[in-house]
């Protein structure tokens, strides 16, 4: 249900879990080939094969999961458009964290010497 309410945070999921599966175009799939290069050099086949296949199970697994974060809704049952919880005020947030934070970058270094 998250796609309803925050596209941003599902679509980042997505990404973050077909980078964990180790698809060619995201970031896990570097580590992952280079271990399997270094698996074949040192003639250690087998292992290198039996790592191919378990990696494809757990592909399988982070695909149906992002399939099911990408195009599944949650059904609405009800007739109003309301929301049944309210929104964060994450500018209220931002404006009291903010000075903290520049106030910690500029102080800090002034008590670490």
């Amino acid at each position: 249900t998250t796609w309803a309410h925050a596209p941003t945070a599902t679509i980042i999921m997505m990404l973050l879990l077909l980078s964990m599966a180790g698809l060619p175009p995201l970031t896990g799939f570097t580590p992952k080939l280079l271990i399997l290069d270094k698996l074949v050099m040192h003639k250690l086949t087998p292992a290198a094969t039996t790592m191919a296949i378990l990696s494809l199970l757990s592909l399988t697994f982070y695909l149906r999961t992002t399939y099911l974060l990408a195009s599944t809704t949650s059904p609405t049952t009800t007739q109003s458009t309301t929301l049944w919880r309210l929104k964060p005020n994450y500018y209220q947030i931002t404006t009291i964290l903010t000075p903290v934070a520049l106030f910690n970058i500029t102080i800090l270094p002034a008590l670490l010497t």
